[in-house]
C-alpha cells in the first residue's frame, strides 16, 4: 500500500489480525522506488536476471537472533505424496521421513556447473537441480519467459529452487508457455519421475511434463489423481509425477508452468521403487 504524506517526527503503525493463524516476520517502508527482496535482486530489466546467493551461515545467524534451542531443531521432514492416493483431498496420506540430522550445505555455484554437461543416469537413477538451468547452458536452460530462483530447504536449508515471480499469471499447453528444460542421457527402460516442489493453493499448482518435445498433459500426471489438495498446499513434497518407458540414449526433459507461484526444486528419476533421498545430492 501506499502511505499518506507523513510528518517529519514520530508515527505509530498498528497491525490488528482479523483472521487466526496469521503471522509475518517484517514489514518495511520503502522511502524511494521499491527494492528487490532479499530473495534475490533483478539486474537488468530486460533480462530480469539475478544475482547468486552470497555466502550465508544461516545457523549462526539463528543462533544470534533466537538462541541456543533453534540449533537444537531438527531439519524440517521430507514429505512424498503416495503413489496410490486414496482420493479424498482433505484426507493426509504422505509418508514422511524426519531426517536426523541438516544436510551438507552447498554453493550455488556447485549448482549451476552440473549444467556444463549432460545429465547422465548413474545405477538406475539420475537427481538433477532445478536451478542447474541458470547456467543458461546446451543441457540446461529456460525458455518462453523469464525465471526467478529463490531459496529452499534441500541441503541444509541452501538450495534452491525456480519459479515465475509474477502472481496470478497463467498459461496453455500450447509450446508457448515458460519452461524448465534439461538435457538427459538414459540407459533405457521403465521410469518413474518425481519433481519436489511447492505450491500455494489451487490457482498456482498447474505445470505440465514434456519428453523430447511430447508434452504429457496436466490432467494425466499422478496417474491421473489431483496433485493439489488442501494438505499440499504451502510444504515441500516430492511428487510422483509420471511413469514411462523411455529408450536409451539421450532426451529432452521439459517442465511447463502453467500457473505462476510454482515452485520447482528437485528432479529425481528412477528405474526403481525407492523413495528420492532427503533431497541432500548434487
Amino acid at each position: 500500500m501506499t502511505l499518506p504524506y507523513m510528518e517529519a517526527g514520530k508515527h505509530t503503525i498498528t497491525f490488528h489480525a482479523v483472521s487466526r493463524y496469521f503471522a509475518f516476520t517484517r514489514f518495511v517502508i520503502y522511502t524511494r522506488d521499491r527494492r528487490e527482496n532479499s530473495l534475490g535482486t533483478s539486474l537488468g530489466k530486460k533480462t530480469g536476471s539475478q544475482k547468486l546467493p552470497q555466502n550465508f551461515d544461516a545457523m549462526s545467524f539463528a543462533h544470534t537472533v533466537y538462541g541456543e534451542e533453534v540449533c537444537a531443531l531438527l531439519p524440517r521432514p521430507v514429505i512424498y505424496l503416495p503413489l496410490q492416493p486414496a482420493g479424498d483431498s482433505l484426507t493426509m496420506e504422505d509418508r514422511i521421513i524426519q531426517p536426523s540430522c541438516y544436510g551438507t550445505a552447498v554453493r550455488p555455484e556447485q549448482i549451476v556447473e552440473k549444467s556444463r554437461t549432460v545429465f547422465r543416469e548413474k545405477d538406475g537413477t539420475l537427481q538433477i537441480e532445478a536451478a542447474a538451468v541458470l547456467a543458461q547452458s546446451l543441457y540446461a536452460y529456460t525458455i518462453n519467459g523469464t525465471w526467478h530462483w529463490c531459496n529452499s530447504p534441500a541441503h541444509g536449508e541452501t538450495g534452491m529452487a525456480m519459479y515465475m515471480r509474477k502472481a496470478h499469471q497463467h498459461w496453455k499447453d500450447d509450446g508457448n508457455a515458460p519452461a524448465l528444460c534439461y538435457q538427459i542421457q538414459l540407459t533405457g527402460g521403465f521410469y518413474r519421475i518425481w519433481i519436489r516442489m511447492l505450491m500455494w493453493g489451487d490457482d498456482t499448482s498447474h505445470f505440465s511434463i514434456g519428453i523430447d518435445r511430447e508434452q504429457i498433459p496436466e490432467d494425466a500426471l499422478y496417474g491421473g489423481h489431483r496433485i493439489w489438495r488442501y494438505s499440499n498446499e504451502q510444504v515441500w513434497k516430492w511428487i510422483p509425477v509420471c511413469e514411462l518407458p523411455l529408450a536409451e540414449g539421450e532426451h529432452l526433459l521439459q517442465i511447463t508452468a502453467l500457473s505462476s507461484h510454482l515452485r520447482f526444486e528437485q528432479i529425481y528419476i528412477t528405474k526403481g521403487e525407492e523413495l528420492p533421498p532427503a533431497g541432500e545430492s548434487v
